[in-house]
């Protein structure tokens, strides 16, 4: 099984700590002078800095050590081909810092994100995903069959309810 660390709760609550980690190191730069943020453009022209890259490699290196058999797709990383990416049974799928213009900004709105996605068919299905906005501190996850929750602070999470109006 790709879960080789336990159930689909410990597994989301190991990846809620990576995203936290994550989120105290791109909090340790938001808090220095903008100069110290060594901003560049990629080559989208979209900004990039030492937050991008320093949450990146914190993500990274910790979802390797405890899953070193699912690759890790991240918007900081050299992509593999698609033809080589489709034949992924389970993959992550990374954006260390959402919201980087946000971020050069100081306004608070940028997160974390880290998804476990699943390919059959050649389609890609997210079966786990977390989302922390380090500013607030709130952290939203779920899991396919566990539910979705939101986390505030160090507090327990709390189950969010989904109603479905027809």
């Amino acid at each position: 099984s790709v879960y080789d660390t336990g159930s689909d709760k410990i597994v989301l609550g190991r990846i809620v700590e990576i995203a936290e980690a994550a989120g105290l190191r791109i909090l340790e730069i938001y808090d220095k002078d903008v100069a110290e943020w060594d901003q560049k453009l990629k080559s989208d022209s979209s900004p990039l800095t030492q937050a991008d890259l320093q949450a990146n490699a914190i993500i990274c290196e910790k979802l390797t050590e405890l899953f070193p058999k699912i690759p890790i797709m991240s918007e900081e990383n050299k992509q593999a081909p698609y033809e080589e990416r489709i034949q992924w049974e389970h993959y992550w799928c990374v954006d260390p810092l959402d919201g980087t213009k946000e971020f050069i900004k100081r306004n608070g709105e940028f997160t974390v994100n880290i998804a476990l996605c699943k390919t059959t068919d050649k389609v890609a299905t997210p079966v786990l995903g977390v989302v922390h906005t380090p500013v607030s501190k709130k952290t939203h996850m779920a899991a396919v069959g566990s539910g979705a929750f939101l986390r505030l602070g160090d507090a327990a999470p709390n189950k969010i309810e989904v109603s479905t109006y027809k």
